[in-house]
């Protein structure tokens, strides 16, 4: 039996009982699936995607390559994809011009994604050196042990100016008023966190972030970036994934 609570500190919506990193560490080696996002293919099916810069697929990149160019990152731009798993999103996001490289805790996964994609790839924080223009993560969030530690890490690799930005399951109340039974299908074993506004708000007091569910309003996110609110949430929450930009300041 297992419930979601909210944490009267932090404000973060979590699975009780929730997982420690020894358990979480273990589930991702050996037991976690989740269809394409882990799923690695062979050498003719990865030429294919190759071919077709995995357009269509379900690790098509293209959306939030879209929001990275709309938040005016130059071509060239050090990006960390944070559990990058076998590579393909950190591929697209080097094809569309960003020097990017990837954290996977998964071994093989992150193996592949070297052999088979020619990308870097570390398999722990340790392995990550330097600063970076953006933290990058899609659908990571909700799975780790700790979404205070991920933050924090990420937005300590930052450089002054550089962006936080994460793409996790919706789960505001907005679209749970909406669509309540997707919304509780967000939460459980694989994700032991459910990321909302609430949290996002409380977490990143005094810092500048931009909150906004799918589709992404690609013109706001412009407007965001070339202005000086420190808080923006465009339109209602209604979509079933929501994104999150934090700058660094």
């Amino acid at each position: 039996m297992t419930s979601l609570r909210r944490c009267r500190s932090c404000q973060l919506l979590f699975r009780a009982p929730t997982t420690t990193p020894e358990e979480n560490a273990a589930f991702y080696q050996r037991s976690y699936s989740s269809g394409f996002a882990t799923d690695m293919p062979g050498d003719g099916e990865l030429r294919e995607y190759i071919d077709s810069g995995w357009a269509g697929t379900g690790g098509d990149y293209s959306v939030y390559i879209a929001v990275l160019q709309a938040l005016a990152r130059p071509s060239g731009s050090r990006v960390l994809d944070f559990g990058c798993s076998w590579g393909y999103g950190t591929w697209q996001l080097r094809r569309s011009g960003f020097d990017a490289e990837g954290l996977e805790v998964s071994v093989p996964r992150a193996e592949f994604a070297r052999n088979k994609l020619g990308l870097t790839v570390h398999t722990s924080s340790g392995g990550v050196s330097g600063l970076f223009d953006v933290f990058f993560s899609s659908h990571v969030l909700e799975h780790v042990p700790s979404v205070r530690k991920a933050i924090d890490f990420g937005m300590g690799l930052l450089k002054p100016g550089g962006l936080f930005v994460a793409a996790t399951p919706n789960g505001s109340a907005v679209f749970r008023e909406l669509s309540p039974t997707a919304w509780h299908k967000r939460w459980g074993l694989v994700h032991p966190n459910m990321l909302d506004d609430v949290f996002y708000r409380s977490y990143f007091t005094g810092v500048p972030i931009f909150l906004a569910s799918d589709p992404y309003p690609i013109g706001k996110i412009r407007a965001w970036e070339a202005g000086s609110e420190d808080v923006c949430v465009a339109d209602r929450l209604e979509g079933a994934e929501l994104l999150l930009l934090a700058r660094k300041k």
